[in-house]
């Protein structure tokens, strides 16, 4: 019997997909299911109605050349959520066509677009159009079901061990070489507007993610944030402000911090009541 579900975005040979493996080896988790998802919504809401299993979800965060995934900074905000990992995945996209196609026939690419505008400088050289898919691998597996030589898919070169007749055209195409995405391992997913407190383990460097959102009536507070996390030791290594949907300019943050000192858990509960004390809504995790 499988021992957990592992959602993810996109079918097999989706970039998510390889950080889904990438996480259940890391994990020592051999049978596990991997449960495909079309949007990150999906990744969210969708539940196994068969077997009652502890359920990890994996989504991408950032991209080092595109920016941030703003669907899982809007569904963060929606959820409480519990961070397990966080997967740096190199980014290496690849043009796949049809077997019998080649790099001077194809005319038009498909890909998602996040995988689009990192390909410009590719794209614009060769005068390609392009065409928005769904994702990288749905996008291969459109083109797989087609007869035209002259259309090809950005994608990963995984990809072509999911679709039959397809093949790598041409490889290293991306505007930078060094390309990578962040992928959150996430837990629990439930809709809340309560402030959460999550701590995973106690341990030497471990990683913060807190989301906070402050009250609108008030000065002063950002800095009183920043201030707890300066007392207790912990090194902000980013800060991020996000829209609230359906408020005009109001504002959630979202702060990725290393911990220098050995906390517990009682002292990590400590600075989540303080951070509470001087926000609206906090969501603390500790990983």
């Amino acid at each position: 019997m499988a021992s957990c579900i592992i959602a993810y975005l996109g079918p097999m040979g989706s970039y998510t997909y390889e950080a889904a493996q990438a996480f259940a080896k890391d994990a020592q988790i051999s049978d596990a299911i991997f449960e495909p998802c079309a949007s990150i919504t999906t990744v969210f809401s969708q539940e196994n109605q068969k077997e009652k299993l502890p359920r990890y979800m994996i989504i991408p965060l950032e991209n080092s050349t595109s920016g941030d995934v703003y669907e899982t900074y809007k569904l963060l905000y929606l959820h409480a959520f519990r961070v397990i990992a966080l997967k740096r995945l190199e980014i290496a996209h690849v043009l796949i066509g049809l077997v019998g196609s080649s790099c001077s026939k194809i005319k038009t690419v498909y890909s998602h677009p996040q995988a689009l505008m990192q390909v410009t400088d590719y794209t614009k050289k060769r005068q390609l159009a392009t065409i928005p898919y769904f994702s990288t691998a749905d996008a291969v597996g459109f083109i797989s079901k087609q007869k035209d030589l002259t259309i090809g898919a950005i994608a990963s070169t995984a990809a072509t061990n999911y679709y039959p007749n397809t093949l790598v055209l041409d490889d290293a195409i991306s505007n930078n070489e060094h390309n990578y995405t962040r992928f959150l391992v996430l837990r629990a997913a439930a809709d809340t507007s309560e402030s959460a407190f999550f701590f995973e383990k106690s341990q030497q460097e471990a990683q913060l993610f807190l989301l906070f959102e402050l009250e609108h009536d008030a000065s002063g507070q950002l800095s009183d944030i920043l201030t707890i996390l300066f007392t207790f030791g912990i090194n902000m290594t980013s800060i991020k402000s996000r829209p609230i949907e359906g408020q005009i300019f109001e504002y959630f943050f979202v702060v990725e911090a290393l911990m220098t000192k050995l906390l517990s858990e009682q002292q990590q509960y400590e600075i989540f009541l303080q951070l509470q004390e001087k926000t609206a809504r906090v969501i603390y995790n500790v990983y």
